[in-house]
């Protein structure tokens, strides 16, 4: 599944997505400058849409090494 994050979302509070065991896609607006405590814990993720140089671009580095990230 994927999840399309609108450019007025600023933040993804702690365990938002926790356990969906099927989403494996996000895009994730620059407007977002905080991702809480394990938002995506037990998320599949495999694919995100981000902007370079984006707090989402670091942190999803961070978290999924092995994330392949669409700019």
């Amino acid at each position: 599944q994927e999840v399309v994050l609108a450019d007025s979302v600023w933040e993804i509070r702690n365990y938002a997505f926790k356990n969906c065991t099927s989403l494996t896609t996000i895009r994730i607006p620059a407007s977002v400058t905080y991702i809480g405590e394990e938002a995506f814990q037990d998320c599949p993720l495999q694919y995100a849409e981000v902007d370079e140089g984006s707090y989402a671009e670091e942190w999803l580095l961070r978290h999924f090494p092995n994330i392949h990230l669409v700019y």
